[in-house]
């Protein structure tokens, strides 16, 4: 066991390291979390034992085993803090001069940096896998998230992604499927927000407030009246649809070019006599040849769920806009087929 921190938790720049050596630096304080249901990766983040991961790594389970890079486990886990709009929870450990990740400034991240993913993908132990950040993105949830080339898997959520030179930079979250190396990771500055609390939940009583969702299949809406459930995110060639469900029922969806641009946004609800999401957004639009100012005009969406990985959006798209009055004087139906990354 490596005793104390690692390195001391500051934003200063020191020299680039390699794959190797930022392993070596970090893969101690990276944790494998098992559960009845499942495996998940966290991130030792103090030295008495807190570590940051996936809500969704324990959501709706009653016990936990952590285990840690040196091969020690503890049984006895408590909940310190939850973001569940973020799917990040703070668990505590009983531990003493554990050896914790340095934490980087999240905001300083920039578009082809190089990052490093550690965790636990297919249950396969302190994984390293090494990329760029690919874009830092608009979620559509209320917060950004961190788009990496640093290949992750089922099993590495809750894992670090850390920079060249050995930061905790984000804690790694989900893919899209059906792209290439589509990641995504929540921003550690977040994390710093939550830090300092006690612990204040069993699982259990975590488990309660945050029980374990139901299937994300996704039925054909033509085979019942009910609601469809969306995926998280879609996928249209470079563009990028994410789609998150608000507790009033409706769903709010970004869309967002591969560079992590949003350029529309729509409140949707479901009519049952469509089969179709219905709502009303912005999509930006150039005022014309001339006066190529942008603005956010006004849109109507109509999404359709047509099988189990496929939807069919039908917008109005802008096509004659005066800037001077902020009015759309035309509007052009388009449709597009967007596939859900499996």
């Amino acid at each position: 066991m490596i005793a104390g921190p690692l390195v001391g938790d500051s934003f200063a720049q020191p020299s680039s390291l390699n794959a190797a050596e930022v392993f070596k630096k970090t893969s101690p304080a990276v944790v494998t979390i098992v559960t009845a249901s499942a495996q998940g990766s966290g991130v030792l983040v103090d030295s008495s034992g807190l570590v940051v991961t996936n809500l969704h790594v324990v959501q709706g389970e009653t016990q936990a085993t952590i285990k840690l890079a040196n091969g020690d486990a503890y049984d006895s886990v408590e909940v310190s803090e939850v973001d569940s709009r973020k799917d990040v929870v703070l668990l505590k450990i009983k531990g003493f001069k554990l050896p914790y990740a340095e934490l980087g400034d999240s905001d300083s991240v920039v578009i082809g940096q190089a990052t490093f993913a550690i965790g636990t993908p297919q249950g396969m132990e302190l994984s390293i896998s090494e990329g760029i950040v690919s874009a830092v993105r608009d979620s559509g949830d209320g917060y950004r998230v961190i788009q990496t080339t640093a290949a992750i898997s089922p099993g590495s959520s809750g894992g670090g992604l850390f920079d060249n030179a050995g930061r905790l930079v984000g804690i790694t979250s989900f893919k899209l499927r059906g792209g290439e190396a589509l990641n995504f990771a929540v921003p550690i500055n977040y994390v710093r927000g939550m830090l300092g609390g006690a612990s204040r939940l069993t699982l259990a009583e975590l488990a309660t407030k945050y029980p374990k969702p139901q299937s994300e299949t996704l039925p054909a809406a033509s085979a019942s009246n009910s609601v469809p459930r969306l995926a998280r995110g879609y996928t249209s060639g470079s563009n990028f649809a994410m789609f998150e469900p608000r507790p009033d029922g409706s769903v709010y969806a970004s869309f967002s070019t591969a560079s992590g641009v949003v350029y529309g946004s729509s409140t949707l609800q479901w009519d049952k006599d469509k089969k179709a999401f219905i709502g009303r957004g912005t999509i930006k639009t150039v005022c014309g040849q001339v006066d190529t100012r942008i603005w956010d005009a006004p849109i109507v969406d109509e999404v359709y769920v047509i099988s189990d990985g496929f939807i069919r959006e039908r917008w109005t798209q802008p096509t004659r806009v005066n800037c001077s009055k902020r009015q759309v004087l035309n509007f052009l139906w388009q449709e597009g087929i967007w596939y859900v990354p499996r």
